[in-house]
């Protein structure tokens, strides 16, 4: 239980980290002599950071204060599941007369991953993954093989890319294809797996978003869709409750960065007047990280047989007025290896 517990000191950014470490979606944030002040999810952290808290702050202004709780030798496991069922908690802490925190229930100890496994909420979802494109930024490699075929962890980045949503439950994989698109058919014809993937040939280059039209008669439900060169950790399955329960038609999965100026920055007043000198800065962004969740409806807005890109078809969802939002995840839990800096970088993290 000690991994759970938290104190309301500790930044945003350490906590998403625990989070990831633990593979929760909530936390119990504790003070003196295990004292239950509240508990912290996923949730709490993104609605935080999307409020404007820094990452560096500490978590008081975002985790839950007036949380449900179990008082020891006073519940049934009845009421735990109703409890966790009704207000889609993962972790309930159990406290004694003094309010302290003695244990915890966890989804996973009540249903013990059988009749209630989060991953069937995924078996009919699509993953789009767009892997049509040359890879410019992996040349020379990409002029012999294609981008989705380059080594990482003793597999291929689109195997990579696949097992990751397939391990959270995802079945249906479609992969657009045209640059070197015979080597591709080749690889996924030898390969087999107790999922479905299928390939859809673009006739020329249709962008980044452009080949979703291909497939417009075979999604029946919101999606997933991502390049073929970044690689997430993160729970797909929150990822599209987040997207369904705030009714988007377009997620963002966003990477947190904290980026610094080497210099002092002088500031003026809003008369343009000198205020101060800031040293070194230090400014909070949020990375598109390549990854989305989108509704069916968003594809009607994408053209035909043109070369049409997410940037494009997000600006046109926002014309529309059409709820767009924004899912942030720690910057570790993302690599970008479609350019060979991060690339080595991300096999100098993964070595042991």
């Amino acid at each position: 239980m000690k991994k759970f517990l938290v104190t309301p000191t500790i930044s945003i950014v350490r906590a998403m980290k625990i989070l990831q470490k633990t593979a929760m979606k909530s936390l119990i944030v504790v003070g003196k002599n295990r004292k239950l002040l509240g508990t912290l999810s996923d949730g709490d952290i993104r609605r935080g950071i999307l409020s404007g808290l820094k990452y560096n702050a500490s978590i008081v202004k975002c985790y839950f204060k007036t949380p449900y709780l179990l008082e020891k030798d006073r519940f049934s496991m009845n009421q735990v599941k109703k409890i966790m069922n009704d207000e889609k908690l993962y972790l309930l802490p159990i406290v004694n007369k003094k309010k302290e925190v003695i244990d915890c229930v966890t989804w996973e100890q009540i249903y013990k991953g059988k009749n209630k496994n989060l991953k069937n909420q995924l078996n009919d979802i699509p993953l789009i993954i767009m892997a049509g494109g040359k890879g410019t930024r992996l040349a020379p490699f990409s002029d012999i093989l294609p981008k989705p075929l380059l080594p990482i962890e003793n597999q291929t980045v689109i195997e990579n890319i696949i097992n990751k949503f397939h391990n959270q439950g995802i079945n249906r994989f479609y992969v657009t294809i045209n640059h070197k698109a015979k080597i591709l058919k080749s690889f996924f014809q030898g390969m087999n797996t107790d999922y479905t993937i299928n390939l859809i040939e673009e006739n020329k280059p249709l962008g980044t978003a452009g080949g979703i039209k291909l497939i417009k008669d075979k999604i029946n439900s919101d999606f997933f869709l991502t390049n073929c060169d970044v690689l997430l950790n993160t729970d797909y399955v929150n990822l599209f409750n987040f997207h369904k329960r705030n009714k988007y038609q377009v997620t963002l999965v966003a990477a947190k960065k904290e980026n610094s100026v080497s210099y002092g920055v002088c500031e003026l007043d809003k008369d343009k007047n000198f205020k101060s000198i800031a040293e070194k800065p230090k400014f909070n962004l949020l990375i598109n990280t390549g990854i989305y969740v989108l509704s069916k409806k968003i594809i009607k807005l994408i053209p035909s047989k043109k070369k049409f890109d997410m940037t494009s078809l997000i600006k046109k969802a926002k014309k529309r007025k059409m709820k767009i939002g924004i899912y942030p995840v720690d910057k570790d839990s993302w690599a970008d290896v479609g350019q060979w800096t991060e690339y080595k970088n991300h096999l100098k993290k993964t070595e042991v």
